[in-house]
């Protein structure tokens, strides 16, 4: 079978730790008899995102996930550190998260309806009840409202000499 991903489906580690919580995550998934990545990592998310924003690549963006029972032949999983029951992602995680997204919509070619929170697929609460489910579409258009600012700006510098 090969991975074909149609969709995004985003977590949270449920995890209120301060210190940076991709290393518990690999060794919790190492635990659980997850599946090495092509990358080294027992992480079952292709992307693993920390409060301060820094994304690891944890799985291949070619290669199948193992973050969504049902699901991962056609998603790629996207994690955020924290506990979005009790807490916010942080802004850089925001950013991170709508970067991400908009990379991985562009390369597989996936509509921003596509792009779903685990209780969407599993009677869970991940990612949060403070986390509406458009959280990560919200972040991908702020993502790209950006860049078009950016480019104006630059536009308009280019002009001006």
């Amino acid at each position: 079978m090969i991975f074909q991903p149609n969709k995004i489906i985003f977590h949270h580690t449920g995890a209120r730790w301060n210190d940076r919580q991709f290393n518990k995550v690999n060794e919790f998934h190492k635990s659980k008899g997850f599946p090495v990545s092509a990358l080294g990592y027992f992480c079952g998310y292709h992307i693993f995102i920390e409060k301060d924003g820094n994304a690891i690549i944890a799985r291949s963006l070619g290669e199948v996930g193992a973050h969504t029972l049902g699901e991962n032949w056609e998603a790629y999983g996207i994690c955020l550190a924290g506990n979005f029951d009790v807490e916010m992602p942080s802004e850089a995680q925001k950013e991170a998260l709508g970067k991400w997204c908009d990379i991985l919509m562009k390369q597989s070619k996936i509509s921003i309806t596509q792009i779903y929170p685990h209780r969407a697929f599993r009677q869970t609460n991940c990612p949060g009840d403070n986390v509406p489910d458009k959280f990560a579409a919200y972040a991908m258009i702020e993502n790209q409202i950006s860049i078009i600012k950016k480019t104006i700006l630059w536009l308009q510098n280019f002009l001006r000499k």
